[in-house]
């Protein structure tokens, strides 16, 4: 069983296990810059599926791109940054729930339609 704050983040905040996989590579590697070029070569993913990953990540403060189109971990605060240490520690232990947890979330779809009818 996943802690409820990281159950909570994958249900609400990663679409794809894709999503994840890029999101982990960056903490690992928190310092290195990356070009969109070299993670679709890194992760062997479409590169619709890594632009679309690295907007949904920039919007939730996870990760910042530079006036050079490069990419780094840059989570918005010190929680946020700790929630997805516990998001890798959850991983490495228990992939299977983790994976579980993403993909028994609402569709992305579903979500985008749902956003529609939201107030602003």
């Amino acid at each position: 069983m996943l802690p409820p704050t990281v159950d909570r983040f994958l249900r609400d905040a990663v679409r794809s296990v894709w999503e994840l996989e890029l999101l982990l590579l960056f903490h690992r590697q928190r310092t290195r810059l990356w070009t969109s070029d070299e993670l679709v070569r890194d992760l062997r993913a479409s590169v619709l599926i890594v632009g679309d990953s690295l907007d949904a990540l920039q919007k939730a403060g996870l990760v910042s791109k530079n006036a050079s189109e490069q990419y780094q971990y840059w989570p918005v605060s010190p929680d946020l940054d700790h929630l997805v240490d516990d998001v890798a520690a959850a991983y490495a232990s228990s992939p299977v729930a983790v994976t579980e947890a993403i993909l028994s979330a609402p569709s992305s779809s579903i979500r985008i339609f749902a956003d529609a009818f939201k107030i602003k």
